[in-house]
């Protein structure tokens, strides 16, 4: 008896056990993959590929995967698969394809080209290219130096569009920036002359990336937001940037900069991050909590305890007030904050909401 009482709350205990695991899933699923890498596209990959470049290919692999190549030699095989890698570009797959069909003498079967593209990659992997193969591949001096120095600084990048926030000022040039504007103010407005690039230690490319951004954008003279931490002004190009998606690749499936993303300094453009979003709702929330309070407090009592002229008059015209939706004072609201030139601040958010007439109601209670 007591056997079947202990098998019967071992079931009882397992289906407990499978249902919240079914309604935990979701919330696991999500916390998983919130740490993916942006842009992998298939939300249900758990596991990093272990591509490689195909350049690196070696003879032993194909024969491993089934593909016999034990007639060809490897120093043949080599500098067959070195002369598809044109000069800053990479093969398509149906080149790969074709080469090595004219080696077998015979069409690739599906599985064997499914096999190929999931060992292997025609793009370099981002993680291992050094300056020298950048500047085979094409890139200049300048920015092979600039990709290699970041990453060696930063980190591995997690996919090649990571390119795309590598600021164009590093640490020191922001501490020597620093120090210029406490003398003046207007200093970021006049970084291209020829005694501030000099220092900044700044080739011709950099004046015109930075010329471009501020006749772009504009530069705030008020603060240095800007140009702290990852600074709005990147160090590549476009064309840089459209030739690195092309050449590279990465493995890694997992990262943190998505969470450095939402609580870190993020430049102009981006969104607000997380961590001034949460601090903004606070004092919004807080602010408007704490007046409230204070206001319906003072109007309750004087409408429990006072007596004046026209008292229950006005506390049926508050109340009749409710009625109005509330859609009916955005209008009205607006062009006052406006004439008040708030717009864009938190006292905007804060004094239209400070006192409402259910919490006078509360109070007077």
């Amino acid at each position: 008896m007591n056997l079947k009482k202990r098998l019967g709350s071992l079931v009882y205990y397992l289906i407990l056990t499978i249902a919240a695991l079914f309604f935990l899933f979701p919330f696991l699923w999500m916390f998983v993959t919130s740490f993916k890498v942006p842009g992998t596209g298939d939300k249900f990959l758990y596991i990093p590929s272990n591509k490689i470049n195909f350049l690196e290919v070696k003879k032993s692999e194909l024969i491993t995967m089934g593909l016999d190549v034990s007639g060809v030699s490897s120093v043949h095989l080599k500098q067959k698969i070195k002369d598809l890698y044109k000069p800053g570009s990479v093969p398509s797959w149906q080149e790969i394809e074709l080469l090595f069909s004219d080696m077998l003498q015979r069409s690739l079967s599906p599985s064997e080209k499914g096999t190929l593209r999931a060992k292997f990659s025609p793009q370099y992997d981002i993680n291992k290219v050094d300056e020298k193969l950048l500047l085979d591949l094409g890139f200049s001096k300048r920015d092979a130096q600039i990709i290699v120095t970041y990453r060696d600084h930063n980190g591995e990048y997690d996919n090649p569009s990571n390119l795309r926030e590598i600021p164009l000022l590093n640490p020191s040039n922001l501490r020597l920036i620093n120090r210029w504007f406490v003398s003046d103010p207007k200093i970021l407005l006049n970084l291209d002359e020829p005694t501030r690039y000099r220092e900044l230690n700044w080739s011709q490319i950099d004046i015109q990336i930075y010329r471009e951004f501020r006749k772009k954008y504009g530069i705030s003279i008020r603060n240095l937001r800007d140009f702290e931490g990852q600074n709005a002004i990147k160090a590549l190009r476009v064309e840089a940037l459209d030739k690195a998606n092309k050449l590279f690749f990465s493995n890694k499936l997992y990262t943190l900069g998505n969470y450095k993303k939402i609580l870190g300094h993020h430049p102009r453009g981006d969104d607000f991050t997380f961590g001034r979003a949460f601090f903004n709702s606070l004092i919004v929330s807080v602010g408007t909590a704490l007046l409230t309070i204070l206001l319906c407090t003072l109007g309750g009592y004087v409408f429990a305890k006072k007596q004046f002229t026209g008292k229950t008059y006005l506390y049926v015209t508050f109340w009749a007030s409710m009625m109005i939706p509330g859609m009916m004072f955005i209008v009205p609201q607006y062009v006052i904050i406006t004439k008040l030139e708030w717009v864009n601040s938190l006292q905007s958010m804060i004094i239209p909401h400070a006192a409402n007439i259910f919490g006078l109601y509360l109070m007077k209670q």
